[in-house]
C-alpha cells in the first residue's frame, strides 16, 4: 500500500513537468476560498452588507473559524472539490487500464483499493490548508479586522473539518471502486456535498402528516439518524444554518473512514472489472 501511495502521491504533484492533477483541484480552492473575501476588500464592508442577503460582514470576520466557514466550508466548496477530485483519481486509473493492471494477480487487491482512501485523507488535508490561507492572505492584505480566536480552537474546528471531509471523500471512493457509472460516481459527489440523504430523512421527519402519517412515530429516529450521516456532520461542522452534529462528531467520521476502508478491504478480492 505504502508504495502505491508514494506513486499516487508523485502523480499528484508531477513534479518532473508540473503537470500533476492535484493542482488544478488546489487552484479550483484558493479562488472560490478567496473569492468572498476578496469582494469585501474590493467593496468595502458597507457595500458588502448591502449585497450580502443572509450575512455580514462583521459575521465573517468575527473570526478565523466564522472566516473559513463562511468563505470555503459552509457552502459546500470544499466538500464538492474534494470529493470530485478523489473520484476523478479512481476512475482515471479504471478507465485508462492501470487499475486493471495494478491488481491483476496481486494477493492485497484489498489493501490497493483501501489506499485510494488512505489517499483521500492527505488530499482533504491539502485542500483544506489550501482553503484557510487562501480566505486569510486577501483579508490580512488589505487589512480587514479579523476577530481574535484561541489558535487550538481553531486548529481544532480545522482538524474537525478534515476529518468531515475525509469521511466524505470515504464514502465517494467507495463508491467509485464499485461497478457505478463514472456520472453516477460524480452524482454521488454532488448529492454527499449537498447533503441531499439527511435533508431527505429529516424532510420525511417534518412532513410525517397526511399520507407520510405512517412515518410519523419514525420521525424522532429519522431526526437522530440524519445528524449521524458524514454529510451531517461536515454540514454542521462548517456551521451550515439548521444542522447541528453529534458531540462526537470527529469520531463519526473517523469511523466512516473506517467503515470505508474496510468496506474497500472486503471489495478488493471481488473486483474484477476495470
Amino acid at each position: 500500500m505504502m508504495a502505491l501511495l508514494r506513486s499516487d502521491l508523485w502523480r499528484a504533484v508531477g513534479p518532473a513537468r508540473g503537470r500533476g492533477w492535484l493542482w488544478v483541484p488546489l487552484a479550483c480552492m484558493a479562488v472560490f476560498s478567496a473569492l468572498e473575501v476578496t469582494l469585501m476588500c474590493v467593496l468595502g464592508t458597507r457595500a458588502y452588507d448591502a449585497l450580502a442577503s443572509s450575512t455580514t460582514a462583521a459575521a465573517v470576520l468575527a473570526s478565523p473559524t466564522a472566516l473559513w466557514s463562511e468563505s470555503f466550508a459552509g457552502g459546500g466548496v470544499l466538500a464538492l472539490v474534494a470529493t470530485v477530485t478523489c473520484v476523478m483519481v479512481v476512475r482515471a486509473d479504471l478507465d485508462h487500464g492501470f487499475a486493471r493492471t495494478l491488481l491483476a494477480g496481486r494477493a492485497d487487491r484489498g489493501a490497493c483499493l483501501a489506499e485510494k482512501v488512505v489517499l483521500a485523507g492527505i488530499v482533504s488535508a491539502v485542500l483544506v490548508a489550501a482553503g484557510a490561507l487562501a480566505s486569510l492572505a486577501p483579508a490580512l492584505a488589505c487589512g480587514l479586522p479579523i476577530g481574535a480566536e484561541d489558535p487550538l480552537a481553531a486548529l481544532g474546528w480545522l482538524g474537525r473539518i478534515w476529518l468531515a471531509t475525509w469521511a466524505l471523500c470515504a464514502v465517494c471512493v467507495l463508491a467509485a471502486w464499485t461497478p457505478l457509472p463514472t456520472v453516477g460516481c460524480y452524482l454521488v459527489c454532488l448529492l454527499v456535498s449537498m447533503g441531499a440523504l439527511p435533508m431527505l430523512l429529516v424532510g420525511l421527519a417534518h412532513s410525517s402528516g397526511g399520507i407520510l402519517r405512517v412515518l410519523e412515530p419514525l420521525a424522532p429516529a429519522l431526526t437522530e439518524l440524519a445528524r449521524w450521516l458524514p454529510s451531517a456532520v461536515y454540514l454542521a461542522t462548517g456551521r451550515a444554518a439548521g444542522w447541528a452534529a453529534p458531540e462526537l462528531g470527529p469520531i463519526v467520521s473517523a469511523l466512516w473512514v473506517a467503515a470505508s476502508i474496510a468496506a474497500c478491504a472486503l471489495l478488493g478480492p471481488r473486483r474484477d472489472r476495470a
